[in-house]
């Protein structure tokens, strides 16, 4: 049996944001088996539209959840970084107090030729503090680094992953929505074959009515 157009309808797109809007043609019975491979045709390319658009809105949750992604990936770099300057600058603080205390602890003896039992303590101590003193401004920047720079370098490199996977999924979304605009030229050239047949199966049906 050959079906009437009106038992399949055409579709179209209102937007590439909405889904497909059906609608019929008319009620006449398609009696041309072209007609029935043209409408075979039509539900073939919205098949295929209805899976361009879910590619479509796949891709653009995959791009939305990678541009988030990155977002985070950059906020967290800027986080250690502050943290990085902050282990820094308390080392430097803490490099700086020791270097104080040192020089409060060991003032120069009354006597640098006899200098007294406490004149020999105090450098001692001042010495030590002084090695604390350097210790902690030789490791300040490396600390920084191992705090701040090394783990936002990490977070830098997953911000880039991030953004080459919204760029794919752009892509993708890009490539489906090309694709589904071919297919919704697809069926309205079909659509106005099947028309033009069934209208000149109408009149070819009028004329042998006539002469009956």
């Amino acid at each position: 049996m050959i079906p009437s157009i009106s038992n399949n309808p055409t579709y179209v797109y209102a937007s590439e944001d909405d889904g497909p809007v059906a609608y019929g043609a008319a009620d006449e019975v398609a009696s041309d088996p072209t007609i029935e491979l043209a409408l075979r045709l039509m539900d073939s390319d919205f098949e295929r539209g209805e899976q361009d658009r879910a590619r479509i809105e796949t891709a653009r949750a995959n791009q939305s959840r990678a541009m988030d992604a990155q977002v985070a990936a950059l906020r967290e770099a800027a986080e250690h970084m502050l943290i990085g300057a902050a282990v820094q600058g308390s080392f430097g603080i803490a490099s700086g107090t020791c270097a104080f205390v040192a020089a409060a602890i060991g003032p120069a003896p009354a006597d640098p030729k006899h200098p007294t039992q406490q004149d020999v303590i105090a450098k001692n101590t001042a010495e030590k503090w002084s090695a604390v003193a350097t210790g902690f401004s030789n490791t300040a920047a490396p600390v920084g680094k191992l705090f701040g720079d090394s783990p936002a370098g990490d977070d830098q490199a997953d911000a880039q992953q991030a953004r080459n996977d919204a760029e794919r999924a752009g892509w993708v979304a890009d490539d489906a929505r090309s694709h589904r605009e071919r297919t919704q030229r697809n069926v309205d050239r079909t659509q106005d074959f099947a028309s033009n047949m069934i209208q000149g199966e109408e009149q070819t049906n009028t004329a042998i009515l006539g002469n009956i």
